[in-house]
C-alpha cells in the first residue's frame, strides 16, 4: 500500500499522535473481530477506526502477516531496501498494542517468538528517536532473538540489497511457476494460521489473568514494572566509561547506528543505537561516552546489540545527546553514585524489569550533571555531564 500522508515525524508530533491514539482507544468499542483488509487503511482516521474494533491479539496476528515483507506498515514490499520510516500509522498501531504488550503475564516469550515480525516492528517503533523517552507510553524491553532459520522462513524482512522473502502475490518473482506459487500460498497460510493460534492463546491467557485479578487490566501507557525496592538501586547497573571507535548506519534499519565501543574489555562491543534522527552525522558519535553494560543482549534487525549508550533528553524531546564522562576517565572505568554501594549484576534479568524500575530516577541537574536520585554519577576523575541538557532525563 502507498500513502502520501505519512512522513518522518518529529518528537512533538509523535507525542501528539500517541496522546490522541491513547484517548481514542480508551473509548468503549467491540473488540471481537478483525476488520482490517490485506492493505492498511490509507488515512490515520480510518486506521484508528479499524484497530479500535480489534482485540490486541487479533491485531498482533494481523501485523505479523502484514509485516512479513515490510519494515514498517506503509513500506512497499516491492522495494524492501527503501523503507518509508516510522509513520503516523505505525504510531497508531503501536499505541493500540502497547498495554497488551506491557503485561508479561499476557505476552509470553513463546507468543513473542510466534509473532516475531510484530514484535520486531514494535521494538523498532519504540526505539525511534521521535518516540524514545516520550511520557505517553513507556518503552518495553524485548529479548526476542531471531535466528537465521527465522529469516529463511520469512519471519523478518531481508537485509538491504538482499532478496525479499517470497510471497504468494504476483510480486513473487519472474519465472515462478504456478505450482511454486500455490506451494508458497500454502506455506503462507500455514504461517498465518500458526500466528493466529498463538495470538488466540495469548488472548485467552490475558482474559484468565484479568478475571483472576477482578477484571483489572493495565491502563494505556501504564508501565509493567513494579515499584523499585530497597535492593533496586543504581549499584545493580554496570555503568562504564566507553569510547565509540566506529559508527555506521545499520544495514537494515534506517533509524539505527551500529557502533563498536571500547568498554575496557579485550574486544570492543557491538552496540545498536536509535540515534540517526537525533545525530544525523555518525562521525559526531565518535569519542567518549557512558555505556550500560549488563543489559541482556538483544537482536536488532539481524545485529546483536551488547550494551546501551546512555543519552540525555530535554523536556521537549527535541534534543538527544550523549552523556559525557569526566576528562581523563578511561574506557572501562566504572561509574558510581555516592550512597549506593554494591557490585553490579552480571546481567540484568529482563523479566524482573530491574532497569525499568531504576531508569526513571536518572536525570540531569540544573547545571548538567548526570545523577541518579540526585546523587551525581561519577568516576575517580570527576562527574559525568550532559553537554547542553538541563533538567532532562537519561535513557
Amino acid at each position: 500500500p502507498t500513502s502520501t500522508m505519512d512522513t518522518a515525524l518529529a518528537p512533538d508530533q509523535a507525542r501528539a499522535i500517541l496522546q490522541s491514539a491513547v484517548t481514542a482507544l480508551a473509548a468503549p468499542a467491540p473488540r471481537d473481530s478483525d476488520i482490517l483488509s490485506a492493505a492498511f487503511p490509507a488515512t490515520p482516521s480510518a486506521l484508528i477506526t479499524a484497530i479500535a474494533s480489534l482485540n490486541p491479539a487479533a491485531l498482533a496476528a494481523h501485523l505479523h502477516a502484514h509485516l512479513a515483507s515490510r519494515t514498517t506498515l506503509l513500506d512497499d514490499p516491492k522495494s524492501p531496501a527503501l523503507p518509508l520510516g516510522i509513520s503516523e500509522s505505525d504510531l497508531l498501531a503501536y499505541a493500540a498494542l502497547h498495554s497488551w504488550a506491557a503485561a508479561d503475564s499476557t505476552v509470553t516469550p513463546e507468543d513473542r517468538g510466534a509473532l516475531a515480525d510484530t514484535w520486531r516492528w514494535f521494538d523498532l517503533v519504540q526505539n525511534d528517536p521521535a518516540v524514545m523517552g516520550n511520557s505517553i507510553l513507556k518503552a518495553i524491553p524485548f529479548g526476542l532473538d531471531l535466528t537465521e532459520d527465522d529469516a529463511a522462513a520469512g519471519s523478518r524482512p531481508a537485509a538491504s540489497g538482499a532478496p525479499a522473502p517470497a510471497t504468494a502475490s504476483a510480486d513473487a518473482g519472474a519465472g515462478e511457476t504456478e505450482e511454486e506459487r500455490k506451494a508458497e500460498e500454502k506455506r503462507e497460510k500455514a504461517r498465518a494460521k500458526k500466528a493466529e493460534k498463538a495470538a488466540e492463546k495469548a488472548k485467552q491467557k490475558a482474559e484468565r489473568n484479568s478475571a483472576a485479578e477482578g477484571g483489572a487490566t493495565p491502563a494505556a501507557g501504564a508501565s509493567a514494572a513494579k515499584p523499585a525496592t530497597a535492593e533496586d538501586t543504581v549499584a545493580r547497573i554496570d555503568i562504564r566509561v566507553g569510547r565509540i571507535l566506529e559508527a555506521s548506519p545499520h544495514p537494515d534499519a534506517e533509524s539505527l547506528y551500529v557502533e563498536k565501543i571500547d568498554v575496557g574489555e579485550p574486544e570492543p562491543r557491538v552496540v545498536c543505537s536509535g540515534l540517526v534522527k537525533a545525530i544525523p552525522d555518525p562521525a559526531k558519535l565518535l569519542g567518549p561516552c557512558i555505556v550500560i553494560c549488563n543489559l541482556k543482549p538483544v537482536n536488532m534487525r539481524g545485529v546483536k546489540s551488547h550494551a546501551m549508550v546512555l543519552c540525555a533528553t530535554d523536556d521537549t524531546k527535541a534534543v538527544v545527546e550523549l552523556v559525557m564522562p569526566p576528562e581523563g576517565a578511561a574506557p572501562g572505568d566504572r561509574v558510581v553514585c555516592d550512597g549506593f554501594e554494591g557490585e553490579p549484576d552480571a546481567q540484568l534479568n529482563p523479566k524482573k524489569k530491574v532497569w525499568e524500575k531504576i531508569q526513571p530516577d536518572f536525570s540531569t541537574s540544573a547545571d548538567g550533571v548526570a545523577t541518579w536520585k540526585d546523587s551525581p554519577m561519577k568516576t575517580d576523575k570527576g562527574v559525568c555531564t550532559a553537554p547542553t541538557v538541563r533538567g532532562g532525563t537519561l535513557s
